[in-house]
């Protein structure tokens, strides 16, 4: 079987040839570097020592190693980028451009039914699979290891360890504020002087961003905020940045002219950049950093920095599990696996079908009985974050930094670290349900005075003018009981939040387009991503 590169000179990318032993790279591991990185894989011979040796790699990076013995494919342990390979009977063919392995793709014959399928009602696929017969692409923090003639794919990092059932809830904080502190004293160290750009909510992760920036010292900063005038999301953004000296500034995203923005020729460059057959495309904040490009608001250098995935990692989504399902110590994946699909594959209300819903969540299973990972009490939430980590937020929420390199600036992810990875895959689900410990971290330690008396995700209705309509239109729905509340959550969702959302969102669709989708039961602004995606591709 002939193992072949075909590689692109994309931004960020490099390569090295050295003593016939070929790297192709994106970013570096701490401490290392590239000469260096190609002698200590070039002398390790087997799978022990490779995943050894990738489990003490830190930072984010993505590469893929070739001599005449071995090929090593490698992505970090939230996927910044993904590495495609296909693999058929006589070559496998690698790349970091899936075009290159597949230059001729007939979507309508050459696609897989199953992850069109996952695609369809998530958004992303399950696992390693792209929509594409026999082509995938690596996970977060997976190897795939071609050594003589065969294909072995290890985890060499899962969020999943040993949980910490001996600390005391004041000793776990303690630790967290430290951890908390040593990742953003080495962001500050990689940005060194160069401009920080962080983009401001009214939530704790960018708020925490900011607030730890200011604590530890940097000074160039500037703080941006984007959506209606007057949304909840930046008025409170704007308190936060001048309550810690930053400047602020917030472009508003004029219906009209994100409709313009979408139907550019840029744009369309962008989904094509941006596309990793395995999600759908990422793109809220992407016309605001165009602007801020277009008025020169954006050093050379910049470096943007946004508080992806504070909620997840901290526990925000576990929620969704149904822990009352099990008792004792016997457990199987149904509750766990319920919980997850019902929250992730739900973008379309009229596809949650049982013979759909059994495919999703047999491929679920069978994902998960592979990773082979034993169940128990104190670590059963971690099952679920693990999954999600693997797709919906590697694939999709991580590859929201291309809105970044597509304009060619670099970007740190704190909160994606691998020392917080660590850190959280070890704390029991008591801290983590309601982000328990990481909001009372915040707020006893009031880093930058501006977690006590400025409102976390205060929501408010805007415009305004649509409080009484919202009212109004909502009282037929109120006799019919839960029917009623699911009938109106399906009639807000396409008829009104196209006005309501607070960055605009739904603007890449015209309201008519929107609207024609009632009866399929749009979930949310990235159904209809997903609806535009499956155009493209000219699939049903």
């Amino acid at each position: 079987m002939k193992t072949k590169l075909i590689f692109l000179n994309k931004a960020f990318w490099n390569c090295k040839v050295l003593d016939e032993k070929t790297l192709w790279i994106k970013g570096c591991p701490e401490g290392e570097n590239i000469i260096k990185l190609i002698r200590e894989i070039g002398i390790l011979q087997n799978e022990k020592e490779i995943t050894q040796y990738l489990e003490n790699l830190r930072g984010n990076y993505t590469f893929v190693y070739k001599d005449d013995k071995k090929t090593i494919l490698v992505s970090d342990r939230i996927r910044s980028t993904p590495i495609y390979y296909s693999i058929s009977k006589n070559k496998i063919l690698i790349s970091n451009d899936f075009n290159k392995i597949n230059p001729e793709i007939d979507f309508v014959n050459d696609s897989r039914n199953d992850a069109l399928l996952e695609l369809k009602m998530g958004g992303f696929t399950i696992g390693d699979k792209t929509i594409i017969k026999d082509t995938f692409s690596t996970l977060a923090g997976q190897c795939v290891l071609i050594i003589n003639k065969k294909i072995t794919k290890k985890f060499y990092f899962k969020y999943f360890s040993k949980i910490d059932t001996n600390s005391s809830k004041n000793e776990l904080i303690d630790e967290l504020s430290e951890v908390t502190k040593q990742i953003f004293h080495k962001t500050i160290e990689n940005i060194g002087d160069k401009q920080i750009l962080i983009p401001l909510s009214a939530g704790n992760d960018s708020r925490l961003v900011a607030s730890l920036f200011k604590e530890l010292g940097a000074k160039n900063v500037l703080c941006f905020s984007y959506g209606r005038k007057n949304n909840f999301e930046a008025r409170f953004a704007k308190e936060i940045a001048h309550k810690l000296g930053y400047k602020w500034i917030f472009l508003a995203n004029d219906y009209r002219e994100e409709r313009k923005f979408y139907k550019s020729k840029l744009f369309q460059d962008y989904l094509n950049f941006s596309d990793s057959l395995s999600s759908v495309s990422y793109f809220q904040g992407l016309s605001t950093n165009y602007r801020l490009k277009k008025q020169n608001l954006i050093e050379e250098n910049a470096v943007f920095v946004n508080g992806n995935s504070g909620d997840f990692i901290t526990g925000g989504h576990i929620k969704s599990i149904d822990f009352n399902k099990n008792s004792g110590n016997s457990y199987d994946y149904n509750a766990l696996i319920d919980g997850y699909i019902g929250k992730h594959f739900s973008l379309w209300g009229k596809m949650k079908s049982q013979k759909n819903m059994k495919i999703l969540k047999d491929s679920a299973i069978f994902f998960l009985d592979n990773v082979n990972m034993k169940l128990n009490n104190d670590n059963y939430h971690l099952h679920y974050e693990f999954m999600e980590l693997i797709d919906r937020q590697s694939k999709y929420v991580v590859s929201g930094q291309m809105t970044y390199e597509f304009f060619n600036h670099k970007w740190e992810l704190p909160l994606w670290s691998d020392e917080y990875l660590f850190f959280w895959s070890k704390i029991p689900k008591e801290y983590k349900l309601n982000q328990n410990l990481y909001t009372e971290m915040l707020r006893k330690l009031n880093w930058g005075g501006v977690w006590k008396n400025i409102p976390v995700n205060k929501k408010n209705i805007s415009p305004k003018y649509f409080i009484p309509l919202r009212m109004i239109l909502k009282i037929p729905f109120s006799f019919f009981g839960e029917k009623g509340t699911n009938s109106w959550h399906d009639f807000e969702t396409v008829f009104l939040k196209y006005w309501m959302d607070p960055v605009n969102y739904y603007s890449f669709k015209s309201y008519f387009e929107t609207i024609r989708m009632y009866n399929s039961k749009p979930k949310n602004a990235v159904s209809l991503v997903v609806n535009d995606y499956f155009k493209s591709k000219k699939l049903n």
